[in-house]
């Protein structure tokens, strides 16, 4: 009798630790599921960002109307506030053609390519987090009958 109840004790000691285990498995993956969104929402800000930049809807540049904005300095590592203030977070732009523009009947064409990373913890570290985002975006002028200030298509 005494050797069944050593038994059941081992038995429900080891079924005990499995179920504690899996249950910190899971609060762990999804503390990492929410970081990760956090993750990629912070690469996501980044790439609004710089299309702004690139597309320029202010003319800040001051450009003449037959001139498309350029790239931004790149890589351009950018501060995010709130829950997002834990992310590095860096963006890098390229211009298509680098410099000038396409033309296309009078219309005035520039592509941009932008790549957001955002990421926290060490490299090879379990809890680091890293999502990258792309986006390409067309600025176009027509500087012959658009209208002020930046002759948008």
């Amino acid at each position: 009798m005494l050797l069944a109840i050593v038994f059941f004790l081992v038995a429900g000691g080891a079924l005990a630790a499995a179920v504690l285990s899996i249950a910190r498995f899971q609060a762990t993956a999804g503390a990492l599921d929410v970081q990760g969104v956090r993750a990629y929402w912070a690469a996501r800000s980044a790439i609004e960002w710089g299309t702004f930049q690139v597309l320029d809807p202010n003319n800040s540049q001051a450009l003449a109307a037959d001139q498309l904005p350029a790239c931004f300095a790149s890589p351009k590592t950018l501060a995010l506030p709130g829950e997002l203030a834990a992310f590095t977070v860096s963006l890098s732009c390229q211009r298509f053609p680098s410099s000038g523009s396409h033309e296309e009947q009078q219309n005035r064409l520039a592509g941009y390519v932008l790549v957001a990373t955002a990421t926290q913890g060490a490299p090879g570290s379990p809890d680091r987090i890293e999502r990258v985002v792309e986006s390409r975006v067309v600025k176009c002028k027509a500087p012959v009958t658009g209208a002020a200030p930046d002759f948008g298509c």
